[in-house]
Order: C-alpha cells, then structure tokens, then sequence
C-alpha cells in the first residue's frame, strides 16, 4: 500500500511537471510566431508563404503528420542523365566503334573519373543498362570495390555474378585459391564477349590489375572493362585506353534535378523557382546533392511552406558543418522519422563501401529492438518500410545481378555523413595473428572507446578471433568479417561470460 501511494504521488508529480513544460513550450511557439509574421513581412515571397506555423508540426502525433506513413511512391526515378547524356553516349559510341572490336590491341578499358556525387555510378549503370550496349555482350559483370584493391575479393564476386550464385557462396570462395578462381574465370568468358564493371575503385595495385586484365584478354574480341572510380592518381595509373572526366554541372542542370525529384505538384514550379534556383546553387554542381536535397522537400510534403524551411535552415549557416554535402545530407537526415534515423545510424558500424543483403540487414535492426513489435513478420514488414524510406532519401545503392538484388551498400558521402554523427561506434581491423587480445576500455588516437555498444571486427586472413575481449560489458553487437578465421570455443565462452548484454552476435560473414 505504501508502494502505491509513493508510485501515485510521483505520477501526480510528473503529470503537473508534464502539463507546466506543455505550456511553457506553447508560450515560446507563441513567440516564435510572432517573430515568424515579421520575418514574413519583409520576405520577397511574403504572398506565397503562409500566415502561421501550426503548433501540431513540431508536437503532434509524427506518426499522423510524418509524410513517412503517406500513400505516396517512396522511390522517385531521374527521368534522364542532366549534364550526362553527353558523355553516355560517347561512351557507347566507344564500345560499339571499331577500335574497341581490335583483336590486335590489348583489352580495352574506359575509366570514368569524378568526385565524389558527380554521378559515376548512376552513369556507368545507365550504360550497362542501354538496349545497345545489352544487345552486344554475353555477360555484364558488375562489381563494386572497395578502397582496397584486392584480387582475391574482386575474382569472386566475378564468380558469383558469373555462376549465378547467391551472395553466401562468398565463404566458400575463401577456401579456393586464387589462381584456381583466375582459371576459373577464364574458362567462363572464352568465346564470349564480357563488359567487366569496376565500380569504386579507390586504390591501385599494379600487379592486381595487370593479372585481372590478362584474364579478360581470353575473351572475345569486343570485351572491355568500365571502371569507376574518384581519384585521378588511379585513372593515370592504370593507362586506361579511354579517360572520361566528368565535372561539376550547372546551377541550371541542379535545379532541373531539384525541380523533377523534389516537386510534388508541377502547379508549383513557378511558386517555388526563386527559392528552388537558390537551393540549386548550393548543391554546388553535385547531381547527388539535387538528388538528395529533392527527396527530402519531396518527403516534407508541405508545399511552398517545405522549400523555404529547407532554404531559411540554420544549418547553412553553422560552423560545426564546413562541408557542403554534410548540410545536405543533415537537412535529409533530420527530415527522417526517429525510428528511421535509428536504423540509418546502425550503419556507421560498417565500413565503407560494405555490402549486406537487405535481409540481413532488417535481421540486425530486430535484434536491436530498432523495429518495434511483439511479431516477427510485422517487425520484417516494418524493416522493409524503413529500408524503403531509405533508399527514398538515396542513402543507398544497390549492388544487382541480372535485374536482381543481391546486396545494398551506403553511398560514400552519406556513409561518412552517418559516422560523424556516431563517433562512440567502433569498426576494428585485425592485420597480425599476435593480435588475440582486444581492449575496449583503453584510449585511442582518435575516439575513447569506453563503453562500446556495436563492433565489427575486421580480421585478415590468417589472423585469429580474438582469444580475450576486455571492456565488452556494455556491447550490443559484435559482427566479425573475415575471409578465413579460426573461431575457438575458448574465444566465445570467453566472450560470453563478459558480455551479458550483446543483443547479436554474427559470424556468418567469416568462413
């Protein structure tokens, strides 16, 4: 009984401390209203903005108000390439001119070079795409690399795409030697003609690269490779037959872009112009910064109201974010749903460039307690949602074959968004077998990694798991990837009895 009644006066307590911050909150959106009427009277655009801010945008229900749970098509599709018709179709012309079909030469290589959110892979997927560029190759091997240029994953992700086999078959790939997977490859593409895609290319390796050259060298005449990739010190290198620099585009071609991804009704083009060409102007001639910056007005959905809240954003203006592409990437991200913005977070524990099937990744979110729900295949259906809202805000691309999803990965820029808003996540790389131990309690250069909650754990080949894991009381999550590992039982009884809390353990990304 005396439990009760303490438990009741402290729900009286709350319930008047609760009703007293409600007003003091709705005293201060008075204020701002007010100051928001005289912003409005001297603002250009002062008859096409409304009157009043309603209290219910900033604390209604979000699950009523959120254009997240609206109706509409999550997904919106770039008509055409603005700014890079021209440079698909001498691309093309290259592939299906003569000189490319030189059985004299060596294999021919076209190399597209960019920063950044210049649209090298949106481009190089509209190439492999075209009915002309299809109607002429046997096979269309697409595979992203990472910035570690390493023959090994490279051979069997060709493999994979190659055979048509499922994105697990990876482990089992480990265990072939590489020469035998270089065989392999070249008894697949004899006499036939295959367009390879090196996507995200970011380090050089000569000797990788002349072995994986002289493999394709057995195929028809016609075979090519197209590599992507943002650093000129890579195209150079690699002595590419043919070197396709894309630039920035015009304030005019961004705000085109703008205009088609984030317009839900075309009645306001010319209500939103002014404000849209300003917009434009500071996605500084990036497509993926108009791409972006459209899908998050898109998803505001509240008319010329949205355009100039995301223009009149404090954000532009703060010191904390110097890069251009972090402020639009930060207006998208605070755009997203809390429960979304969750799941998008999750992702800074992986490295960059890293690929998961989707499936896998929705699995890592329930375990989390990321997807709310007593039943599993509502918390699937509710990942699949989030994943959606997503891939809306272009956070991520996919990695296909065939037309088919295989795997996602996280755009570069918005991977390195997403970690600097996570600096306590971890990502540690094993490079030595002496390293079996692994502090979590210690400091490092850049981080203080003392209460780690998620981990990945790069281990390279040869090294070991980790015998002793100190300081993992508080981990959540430990993901082990690897090309060949020795896991004890040791290792994991030793893990266990020190990580009561670890929501998800996954080592099915290690052989």
């Amino acid at each position: 009984a005396a439990g009760l009644e303490k438990f009741a006066s402290t729900q009286s307590k709350a319930a008047s401390a609760e009703t007293a911050t409600l007003y003091t909150l709705r005293k201060r959106f008075e204020e701002l209203e007010e100051l928001l009427i005289g912003d409005r009277l001297s603002h250009p655009l002062q008859s096409k903005l409304p009157l009043f801010v309603k209290y219910d945008l900033f604390i209604g229900n979000p699950y009523e108000s959120h254009p997240f749970h609206s109706k509409r098509s999550f997904f919106v599709k770039l008509s055409k390439l603005y700014g890079l018709d021209v440079v698909k179709k001498d691309i093309i012309n290259v592939i299906l001119g003569e000189s490319f079909r030189d059985s004299s030469d060596s294999i021919k290589t076209i190399i597209i070079v960019g920063m950044e959110g210049t649209g090298k892979t949106y481009l190089a997927r509209c190439i492999c795409t075209d009915c002309q560029v299809l109607e002429i190759f046997d096979n269309i091997i697409w595979v992203n690399v990472s910035d570690d240029f390493d023959l090994g994953k490279i051979a069997r992700k060709i493999i994979l795409s190659l055979e048509g086999l499922e994105h697990d078959s990876l482990r089992l790939l480990t265990l072939v030697p590489l020469q035998s997977l270089l065989d392999r490859i070249q008894r697949k593409i004899v006499n036939k003609k295959s367009l390879l895609v090196l996507d995200g290319v970011g380090r050089y390796d000569c000797d990788d690269w002349e072995a994986l050259r002289a493999v394709f060298q057995h195929g028809m005449s016609g075979s090519g490779i197209l590599v992507t990739t943002h650093e000129h010190s890579v195209a150079g290198a690699m002595e590419s037959s043919y070197i396709f620099c894309l630039g920035k585009l015009s304030d005019e071609l961004c705000w085109m872009i703008l205009r088609e991804v984030g317009l839900n009704d075309d009645t306001l083009e010319y209500a939103v112009e002014d404000i849209g060409r300003e917009l434009a102007r500071r996605c500084e001639g990036l497509p993926f910064a108009a791409k972006v910056l459209g899908d998050a007005i898109r998803h505001y959905d509240f008319g010329i109201r949205g355009w100039d809240v995301f223009l009149r954003n404090c954000i532009w203006k703060s010191p904390r974010i110097p890069k251009y592409m972090s402020k639009i990437l930060s207006l998208s991200y605070c755009n997203l749903p809390l429960s979304v913005r969750r799941c998008l977070s999750y992702w800074a524990i992986f490295p960059k460039n890293f690929e998961i099937s989707k499936t896998l990744l929705v699995q890592h979110w329930m375990a989390q307690g990321y997807l709310y729900s007593s039943d599993n295949l509502e918390m699937e259906l509710k990942g699949e949602e989030y994943f959606k809202c997503l891939e809306a805000h272009s956070c991520f691309q996919y990695c296909t074959r065939d037309g088919g999803m295989l795997t996602c990965k996280m755009h570069s820029l918005v991977h390195d968004c997403v970690q600097s808003l996570s600096p306590y996540d971890l990502m540690m790389r094993f490079e030595s077998v002496k390293q079996l131990t692994l502090n979590l309690s210690s400091w490092t250069e850049e981080v203080k990694v003392v209460g780690t909650h998620h981990l990945v754990m790069m281990i390279a080949q040869g090294a070991g798991f980790p015998m002793d894991i100190s300081g993992a009381e508080k981990l959540r999550t430990l993901v082990a990837v690897t090309q060949g590992c020795l896991i004890t039982s040791q290792a994991l009884s030793n893990l266990f009895k020190q990580s009561k809390h670890l929501r998800l353990l996954d080592l099915s990304l290690t052989s």
